[in-house]
C-alpha cells in the first residue's frame, strides 16, 4: 500500500535519528575496543571506527571527550522536555483510543498546562507553529485523521461486561442447548431514502467550490426487517412498511421475492407491526422445518421486540429470544456490522442509475422494482454467512471483540482509571484501595499503642493538613503487620490528611463544590548545590601519569560531588514518591467522581434501561418475562391513578368555580346591603337621631374555603403546573 508522502521536516528528523544511531554504534565499538585485552591486538583508531560507522572523525572525537550531538544540545531548547513530550504523546494516543482525539489547539492547550505547572503561570506559551513540529518529531507515533462520529452511548455501552454478558448469553442459549445454525436468525430493521442525499467524488471545472449533482433530494424513509439464517440461507422473506394512511396495490409492484407489505403512519416499526411480523411472517417461514425444535432469534432492544403479546407468542411457539446489551449492535449484531453496510452501497448504485436514468427520485409505486436487486445482491450466502462468523455466533468464538474496540467505555465507566500509564507502584496500591475500600480512619486501640488523632463521625470533618508522625508507626505492634491491618493502618495515617474526606463514604460531588485545582509540579529545591558532572567524563588532558597528592586531590573532589549527586538522587527520589502519592489520590478522586456520574445516570433510567440493565437478556425467559410484566401493570396502574387524579382534579375545579360564583352573590348582596344601611343612616340622622345610636354597617363574611386536597391532587398540579 502507497503511503503518504513525508515532509522535509520528517526526513530531516529521520537522518538525524540515523546519525545518532550510528554515533552511538561508534561510542560502543570504542569503549569496546579499549577494554579489549592487550593480547588480543592493538585496538581501532578512532578514525577507523568512524569511517565504519559512517560518522566524521571530528564528530566521534567529541563525542569520545564528552562532547554533545546537534539533536542533544537542540533538547535542552525545546520548549517541553523530551520527557514531557513522551508523556504527551502517551496521552494523545490514550485518548484517541477512548474516543476523545485531540486536535491542534487541544494539543497546544495540553502542552501549555505542562509548562504551566513547572514554570508558573506567566510562562511563554507554545506558539502554532510548535504542534507542527511536534507532531513531525513523533511522525513514527502520530498522524492526523478526519474524526468519524461515533455516538455516545455507544462508546460508554461498549464494556467488557455488556460484551460478556452476550457471550454468556449465547453459550448458555445456543451452544450448551446444541442449537443448529439453521435454527439461529437474526433480525434488524433499517430505513431506506427514495432519494440520494450521500456524496461521492467527481470531476469538474478548475476553481470552483462546489459541484452539484442533479437527482432526488427526498427525506422520505421507507423500513425493512430483514431477517438472516446461520447457515447463510435467506429463507424469511423481508417486511417492507410504507409510509401511509391506506395500503395500495402499487406498492407491490416488482415484489418478486413475496415481501411482506405493511403500513404506519411515518413509515417506521412499532409494536403491532412487530408482532405481526412475529406471527405472520417468521413462525410460518421458520416452523416448519424446525419441526418443534427451539429457534434461537436474535434481536436489538426495540420496544416493538418485547410487547408482551410478542414474548407470550414467543414462549407459547418454543421461540427463544436473545437481546443485544443497549447501544452495542455497531458492534455485536451481524446485520449492522456486514450486511446492511453492503445492502445500503448497492441501494445507493441503485438509486443513482434510476435517478440517472429518469431525473427524479424513485416513488412508493417503483420502490420494490429497484430494492429487491440490491437486497438480492447483498445477501447472499457468503455475506450471511460472514456476519454470523465476525459477530461470534457461528461458529462460537467468545473473543471477537477486542480491547481495542471497548476502550472507549473506559471514559464512563464506573472503574475509573487515568488515560495514562500509571507507575507499578501506584497501580498496587489503587488495586489495593480497590479491593478494601475504607470503613473508617481509626486503629484498633486492641492492636496499637497509640493511634493517629482521626474523626470518629460517619461524616468526616474538615481535616488537618499535617503530616502523619512517624513514630505512630514505630509503636504499633508487630502483630498488626497483615495485609488487611496494614490497609487500616495505612487508611489511618491518610486520615490525617485532607485526602482523608475524599477516601471516607461516599459524599455528594457537585461541579461547583469540587474545583479542579491544577497540578504542583516540584523541583529540586535551589538550596540544594547541583553536582559538577563534568568531572564524570573522562580527563582530556595528554598527561599519562599523575601525582599522588594530585589523585588524592581528585579523588577528594570526586567524593565531595558524589555526595551531592547522592543528596540530589535522595531528594528526587522523593518527589517521585510523593508524584506518585499524588496520583492515588486524583486516581481514588476520579472513581468518586465517575460513581457520581453513575447515580446520576441511573436516576434518568427508563424501563428499557432499567429491562436491560446495560446487559444482554433472554427476552423469553421468565425471569424477563415478569418484569415486562411488571413494568407493563405499573404503567397500567400508573394511568390508572393519573385518571383518578385527573377526574378528582375535575371536580375540584368545578367546586372552585361554584364557590367563586357564591363568593360573588356574596358580595353583591354586600354591596346592597351596604347602600341600604347607607340611606337608613342618612334618614335617621335627618329625623335627630345621635351617631352612637345609629346601626352597625353590614360585614362581609369569610370566603368560602376548598376542602383540604390529598397529596397526590396537588403533586398532580405541579406537574401539570409545569408541562
Amino acid at each position: 500500500m502507497v503511503s503518504r508522502a513525508k515532509s522535509e521536516r520528517v526526513k530531516g528528523h529521520a537522518n538525524s535519528r540515523r546519525k545518532e544511531l550510528n554515533i552511538r554504534g561508534a561510542l560502543h565499538e570504542y569503549k569496546r575496543e579499549q577494554a579489549k585485552p592487550a593480547i588480543l591486538g592493538k585496538p581501532k583508531s578512532i578514525r577507523a571506527i568512524a569511517e565504519s560507522h559512517k560518522v566524521s572523525y571530528g564528530t566521534l572525537h567529541r563525542h569520545i571527550h564528552g562532547g554533545r550531538g546537534i539533536r542533544e544540545a537542540n533538547q535542552e531548547k525545546q520548549k517541553v522536555s523530551p520527557v514531557q513530550e513522551w508523556s504527551l504523546v502517551q496521552f494523545i494516543l490514550e485518548s484517541a483510543d477512548r474516543g476523545f482525539p485531540l486536535n491542534h489547539a487541544q494539543i497546544r492547550q495540553a502542552a501549555n498546562a505542562v509548562r504551566e505547572s513547572t514554570l508558573g503561570t506567566g510562562c511563554e506559551p507554545v506558539s502554532d507553529k510548535w504542534v507542527f513540529a511536534f507532531l513531525d518529531r513523533h511522525h513514527d507515533a502520530l498522524r492526523t485523521f478526519w474524526s468519524k462520529a461515533l455516538d455516545t452511548q455507544r462508546a460508554r455501552s461498549l464494556n467488557p461486561e455488556a460484551v460478556k454478558s452476550w457471550v454468556d448469553l449465547v453459550q448458555k442459549w445456543i451452544v450448551d442447548k446444541g442449537v443448529s445454525p439453521d435454527r439461529i436468525y437474526g433480525m434488524d430493521e433499517s430505513g431506506y431514502p427514495t432519494g440520494y442525499t450521500g456524496k461521492e467524488r467527481v470531476v469538474g471545472a478548475r476553481g470552483t467550490k462546489t459541484q452539484h449533482k442533479q437527482g432526488g433530494a427526498s427525506r422520505q424513509n421507507i423500513t425493512a426487517l430483514v431477517t438472516i439464517r446461520g447457515d447463510g440461507k435467506m429463507v424469511v422473506p423481508p417486511m417492507i412498511i410504507f409510509p401511509g394512511v391506506n395500503y395500495q396495490t402499487a406498492w407491490n409492484n416488482g415484489n418478486t421475492i413475496n415481501a411482506f407489505i405493511a403500513k404506519s403512519i411515518n413509515g417506521w416499526t412499532n409494536g403491532e407491526l412487530g408482532y405481526e411480523w412475529l406471527v405472520k411472517v417468521f413462525d410460518p417461514a421458520t416452523k416448519e422445518e424446525a419441526n418443534g425444535l427451539p429457534r434461537v432469534l436474535l434481536l436489538d432492544g426495540h420496544s416493538s421486540h418485547y410487547s408482551q403479546k410478542f414474548l407470550d407468542y414467543a414462549r407459547a411457539n418454543n421461540i427463544i429470544l436473545l437481546g443485544y446489551p443497549p447501544h452495542c449492535t455497531h458492534a455485536l449484531q451481524g446485520l449492522d456490522v456486514v450486511c446492511f453496510a453492503k445492502h445500503k452501497a448497492c441501494w445507493q448504485a441503485a438509486i443513482v442509475a434510476f435517478e440517472t436514468r429518469t431525473m427524479r427520485e424513485v416513488s412508493k409505486a417503483e420502490f420494490m422494482t429497484v430494492w429487491v436487486p440490491a437486497y438480492l445482491e447483498a445477501f447472499d450466502e457468503s455475506t450471511v454467512r460472514a456476519a454470523f462468523k465476525v459477530t461470534g455466533v457461528v461458529p462460537f468464538n467468545p473473543d471477537f471483540v477486542t480491547a481495542e474496540q471497548m476502550k472507549p467505555s473506559l471514559a464512563t465507566s464506573t472503574r475509573a482509571e487515568f488515560p495514562m500509564p500509571q507507575p507499578s507502584p501506584v497501580r498496587a496500591i489503587t488495586n489495593a484501595m480497590r479491593i478494601q475500600p475504607p470503613t473508617r480512619f481509626d486503629l484498633s486501640p486492641s492492636n496499637a499503642a497509640r493511634a493517629p488523632q482521626a474523626s470518629t463521625s460517619r461524616t468526616p470533618q474538615t481535616p488537618s493538613r499535617r503530616r502523619g508522625r512517624d513514630e505512630d508507626l514505630e509503636n504499633l505492634d508487630p502483630a498488626l503487620w497483615s495485609p488487611s491491618k496494614k490497609m487500616r493502618t495505612l487508611y489511618a495515617h491518610l486520615g490525617t490528611t485532607s485526602a482523608g474526606s475524599l477516601l471516607l463514604g461516599s459524599p455528594k460531588i457537585k461541579s461547583y463544590n469540587n474545583p479542579i485545582l491544577p497540578p504542583v509540579i516540584q523541583g529540586v529545591p535551589s538550596s540544594i548545590a547541583t553536582p559538577n558532572w563534568s568531572l564524570s567524563t573522562p580527563d582530556t588532558s595528554n598527561e599519562p601519569y599523575r601525582t599522588r597528592s594530585q589523585l588524592e586531590a581528585e579523588i577528594a573532589a570526586l567524593q565531595k560531588e558524589l555526595a551531592l549527586a547522592h543528596q540530589n538522587v535522595a531528594v528526587r527520589d522523593q518527589i517521585i514518591e510523593e508524584g506518585n502519592a499524588t496520583m492515588v489520590f486524583q486516581n481514588m478522586g476520579l472513581k468518586k467522581m465517575n460513581e457520581a456520574l453513575h447515580q446520576q445516570e441511573e436516576k434518568a433510567a427508563t424501563d428499557r434501561a432499567r429491562l436491560f440493565k446495560g446487559k444482554a437478556q433472554c427476552l423469553s425467559s421468565d425471569e424477563f418475562y415478569e418484569a415486562v410484566k411488571a413494568i407493563e401493570e405499573g404503567r397500567k396502574a400508573k394511568e390508572v391513578g393519573k385518571e383518578a387524579k385527573k377526574v378528582a382534579r375535575q371536580k375540584r375545579k368545578e367546586l372552585r368555580e361554584e364557590i367563586e360564583r357564591e363568593w360573588g352573590a356574596m358580595k353583591e348582596r354586600h354591596v346592597a346591603e351596604v347602600e341600604a344601611w347607607s340611606e337608613e343612616c342618612s334618614r335617621l340622622l335627618q329625623e335627630g337621631t345621635r351617631k352612637k345610636d345609629l346601626p352597625p354597617k353590614p360585614k362581609l363574611g369569610k370566603k368560602p374555603t376548598l376542602p383540604a386536597a390529598d397529596d397526590d391532587e396537588d403533586e398532580l398540579e405541579e406537574e401539570e403546573a409545569d408541562v
